[in-house]
């Protein structure tokens, strides 16, 4: 008997949401069990070094039957973990095109260059898409970190976890819309926060909740302190 799909899903909503080998052993049961199961499969991808060589021999950057699946996608290149490589952010590139329906972009442990813009095109199947963005431990400048924003428009929760800020590149440029929804800032160390805080004050916040984590109360400068409270000011008036 062919379960409706709508029944198959209220079955696999009460498997644990990562029991990938659930949903796999779920996939191969019945032609007809196999979209819905790896609809679940598929919805929130990670890439890092343990599984990026099997990544690529198992899916093509053109499988899109699969890769528009994934709502959430979250990639590592490790560039600051001794004694890894980092992953090619070329190979990367290539895949992009078929996640078309990503709601979730997590950018994790990778440098990001100030030619980001020379390649924005990549991300332009999920540009609309996209509602949430995050930045955990990555090296990049401010140029490169506002051009990735501006792209996305209807991003409503923006993360910015441990970042190492480079001063070089071209002058800082301020958001082409404010910033809306929600805003976490997590920072461990004090390093970077002279510049998030100055130049983030500087830009026009409408956000519904910011969310401030780490390493602030451990000795940042009146003027950095200042900063900081004309972010939540900007914050409470918007």
């Amino acid at each position: 008997m062919d379960l409706p799909h709508e029944l198959l899903d209220e079955i696999f909503s009460y498997l644990p949401p990562d029991d990938w080998e659930s949903f796999r052993a779920c996939s191969l049961v019945a032609r007809h069990w196999t979209s819905p199961a790896r609809r679940r499969l598929f919805s929130s991808v990670t890439i890092a070094q343990d599984n990026y060589q099997s990544w690529k021999d198992t899916i093509s950057p053109t499988n899109t039957e699969l890769l528009s699946r994934v709502r959430s996608l979250r990639f590592f290149t490790a560039c600051q973990t001794p004694g890894w490589k980092s992953l090619p952010m070329t190979d990367f590139f290539d895949y992009l095109p078929s996640f078309r329906h990503l709601q979730h972009l997590s950018l994790c442990s990778m440098r990001i260059k100030s030619d980001i813009s020379e390649h924005l095109e990549v991300f332009s199947p999920f540009r609309h898409s996209l509602s949430s963005l995050t930045f955990h431990s990555l090296i990049l400048t401010w140029f490169a970190f506002i051009t990735i924003v501006d792209y996305f428009p209807d991003v409503r929760d923006l993360t910015v976890s441990h970042p190492i800020w480079e001063i070089y590149g071209r002058r800082p440029s301020p958001l082409s819309k404010p910033l809306r929804g929600r805003l976490s800032i997590d920072m461990d160390k004090y390093q970077g926060l002279p510049i998030f805080s100055d130049r983030l004050s500087g830009l026009e916040v409408e956000c519904d909740e910011l969310l401030i984590l780490g390493g602030f109360n451990r000795g940042p400068s009146t003027s950095h302190h200042r900063a900081l409270s004309t972010l939540v000011e900007k914050v409470s008036s918007a």
